[in-house]
């Protein structure tokens, strides 16, 4: 059962799976999971876009999100892609939102979320790691306090997961 944790897979979809699901295991409600997942999906990229470029631009990243083959098949399944495209998207915002204002807050925000995206998926794995030393690079010392609270908001979501693959 794809809800059941493991330590062979990242830990975040099968509790996502596991609380959707409920207690009796429902695989329909795991879907709807996944269908609310798609949803929200396609509003991260109408709102990206929008913020990015224009309205205009909005209804066509949604329309081009909407009309994804990929994200249409996989929404009605219990498998990882709908949350991860999600999560992809919601860094991407976070990133967005941190080019803009470099501060501590937009930092630890995008450590936040990459770090949760790790445990979904490890492909974002070089965000924190490459936005920090970007900030290092252009704030100098300045920059380090929120370099290092990047650093630290994206290991935060990660510890427990850790922690308990060492200790089993």
């Amino acid at each position: 059962r794809p809800w059941r944790p493991t330590a062979r897979r990242a830990p975040l979809y099968p509790a996502l799976l596991s609380f959707a699901a409920g207690p009796e295991e429902s695989p329909g409600r795991a879907r709807g999971l996944n269908a609310l997942l798609a949803v929200l999906t396609i509003l991260l990229a109408y709102g990206l876009a929008a913020r990015a470029h224009s309205s205009l631009a909005g209804l066509a990243a949604s329309g081009f999100v909407a009309v994804n083959s990929a994200l249409a098949a996989w929404s009605g399944t219990v498998f990882i892609e709908t949350a991860y495209a999600f999560l992809v998207l919601l860094a991407a915002a976070a990133l967005a939102e941190w080019s803009l204002r470099q501060d501590e807050r937009s930092s630890a925000v995008l450590g936040l979320v990459a770090g949760a995206s790790l445990l979904c998926r490890s492909n974002l794995f070089a965000v924190p790691v490459a936005a920090a030393a970007w900030l290092l690079r252009r704030q100098g010392r300045a920059g380090g306090r929120a370099a290092a609270l990047l650093l630290a908001c994206a290991a935060l979501p990660q510890a427990p997961w850790t922690l308990r693959n060492a200790l089993q």
